[in-house]
């Protein structure tokens, strides 16, 4: 199979000249943004932001906004896409979600976080917190449970022509002692 490469090109821009996306979703609280700030302090820019231009030949935010937003001075990477809008606004509703939908190995993360040197102190209690609450869902998934036992359960339905038939037959059973309940479809 092969797919479309939408990528135009790479190109370096200040940050306050993308245009926000109206219809961006994601808000980033003050902790998100402390970490991102962390990561880029630490890093630096190590991934392009997605963007579309718009027929003003403005560009357009797709994905990453909060990197746009932390230091709107900032030249940042930016990767111009050949989308319509309509394609822009399936990724941006799209894009973040996708990558969330992946699965941890936590035994595989313990070694990377072993392994990586001078994590500064933010980035590094976020990473424990992810650890510890990984650790909490692998306890819970061996956790053994008692298992569901489900008993045999058999019934009868009798259709009925009225809500009077459906009373009238309804009585008739509870009287010789059966467990009955009405039901109306």
């Amino acid at each position: 199979m092969s797919f479309k490469d939408r990528i135009k090109e790479l190109r370096r821009v200040k940050a306050k000249t993308l245009l926000q996306n109206p219809f961006n979703w994601r808000t980033h609280p003050e902790n998100q943004k402390a970490l991102l700030q962390n990561v880029l302090e630490d890093i630096g820019f190590a991934d392009a932001l997605l963007v579309r231009e718009n027929d003003d030949g403005n560009l357009v935010l797709i994905d990453g906004h909060l990197r746009a937003e932390i230091d709107p001075e900032q030249f940042v990477p930016v990767l111009i896409l050949d989308v319509t809008a309509n394609e822009a606004n399936k990724l941006l509703l799209t894009h973040d979600p996708i990558s969330e939908m992946a699965n941890s190995n936590h035994a595989i993360m313990q070694k990377l976080t072993n392994v990586i040197e001078n994590l500064s102190r933010p980035v590094n209690d976020y990473v424990q917190n992810l650890l510890n609450e990984a650790d909490k869902l692998q306890k819970k998934i061996h956790t053994v449970k008692k298992p569901l036992i489900v008993h045999d359960v058999f019934q009868v339905i009798v259709e009925c022509s009225s809500e009077d038939e459906q009373k009238e037959i309804y009585d008739e059973f509870v009287s010789k002692g059966k467990k009955c309940k009405l039901l109306s479809i």
